[in-house]
């Protein structure tokens, strides 16, 4: 078959060549959407955390009383959950990791000076014990002790002046030197540095897609606040009655607060991506609803092409042309339309599919990735377009050489 034809029908065939060109770019700009979704969420949730997420329970205690001493029920709560049978470990924290929920983002510089280069990370308020309660691999240095941690209101500003580090903000701070016994500055308190007395492997931070998540930074403190945060290392994977134990001891021994949320790290991390999921969900949609109309306006034009060219139909057959000629002559100039069709609408696709993604929180990739992906979900849609379009040729071709 003579391409240079299949470009003389798309040339003087704009309007339906057009229509084909914003309908397949939409559903391939969909279609790379939601791959890069999948992509990210599952790149994601297989990402390590620096912790055992299966074997650490996080739980929310909120206060049912006024009249309490919030400092020594934080105590108790701390005590009775230690010793429990497999315990290994129990910290407060002021925001659970890779949550996306509540916590405290901070800049952090080496110098005094407001305009010096600074990183983002997550501030995590934990006690003596979040070494062992996160089961954090100590690189440098040393670890708070019991008589450092403060505990203030959740209205004191005032922060510790000690502070552990994780390996990835020691590389950015400090590049190929140690961070142990230097000073990090906070841009709104630069007359009160902390001192850095350790160096942690690995700790993300609360929210996966901001810049602070790679970040983190911890200080000895424990916020006296309406609410706590609990986290719990058991030597065994957490499970639903372990949980169950967890809250009704908690109310039954403590009148005074109430168990508000208990999840195992692993399933919060789960859930963080809930956002995505309903995002998929929407763009799923889309596309079936793009793709049908696409495949239903392929059938269209192919059933009115065919008839358009009943001439040509006519001359062939009585060239001694075969129905199944006839038919694979109209079926493959089709094919090589639409391929010309992505062809053309392929620089529109990559670009809009990056831009989008950008939109929905997704990576951006490079531009060899995607149009890697972009290709791909294209020559589906080239194949998903066989199907209409030989049927209707099929049908009309028939029912010309009656």
């Amino acid at each position: 078959m003579n391409i240079l034809l299949v470009f003389k029908e798309v040339l003087f065939n704009r309007w339906t060549s057009f229509l084909l060109i914003v309908q397949i770019s939409l559903v391939i700009i969909v279609l790379s959407n939601v791959a890069l979704i999948y992509e990210d969420k599952a790149q994601s949730l297989a990402e390590k955390s620096g912790m055992p997420e299966e074997h650490i329970l996080t739980l929310m205690v909120r206060q049912s009383s006024d009249d309490v001493d919030v400092e020594q029920q934080v105590k108790k709560i701390q005590s009775l959950l230690e010793d429990i049978n497999g315990v290994e470990g129990v910290t407060t924290i002021n925001g659970v990791p890779l949550s996306s929920g509540a916590g405290w983002q901070q800049e952090f510089s080496t110098v005094a000076d407001v305009q010096a280069d600074k990183v983002n990370t997550t501030l995590y308020m934990v006690n003596s014990a979040a070494l062992s309660a996160l089961d954090l691999k100590l690189e440098k240095g040393r670890f708070f002790e019991a008589h450092e941690v403060q505990f203030s209101n959740a209205s004191d500003y005032n922060l510790p002046h000690l502070a552990i580090i994780n390996k990835a903000t020691e590389k950015r701070l400090f590049d190929d030197q140690s961070a142990v016994g230097k000073l990090i500055y906070m841009p709104e308190d630069l007359q009160n540095p902390m001192t850095v007395i350790g160096v942690v492997e690995e700790l993300k931070g609360v929210w996966p897609k901001s810049p602070s998540y790679d970040f983190s930074v911890m200080v000895p403190r424990v916020d006296l606040a309406f609410r706590t945060f609990y986290m719990i290392r058991h030597e065994r994977p957490i499970t639903t009655e372990f949980s169950e134990k967890i809250t009704s001891l908690i109310n039954n021994e403590i009148k005074t607060v109430l168990v508000e949320r208990v999840n195992s790290l692993k399933d919060v991390k789960r859930k963080s991506f809930q956002d995505n999921i309903s995002l998929l969900g929407v763009l799923n949609f889309i596309a079936l609803i793009l793709v049908l109309l696409t495949l239903s306006c392929v059938f269209v034009i192919s059933f009115f092409e065919v008839k358009r060219q009943k001439k040509n139909v006519a001359i062939k057959f009585s060239l001694g042309y075969s129905r199944k000629n006839i038919l694979g002559y109209f079926l493959w100039r089709n094919i090589l339309v639409y391929i010309v069709v992505v062809v053309i609408s392929l620089p529109i696709n990559i670009y809009a599919s990056n831009y989008t993604s950008l939109l929905y929180g997704t990576p951006t990739l490079s531009w060899l990735e995607l149009s890697s992906v972009v290709l791909l979900i294209g020559t589906v849609v080239i194949m998903a377009t066989a199907f209409p379009s030989w049927l209707a040729t099929k049908t009309e071709v028939a029912r010309l050489l009656k």
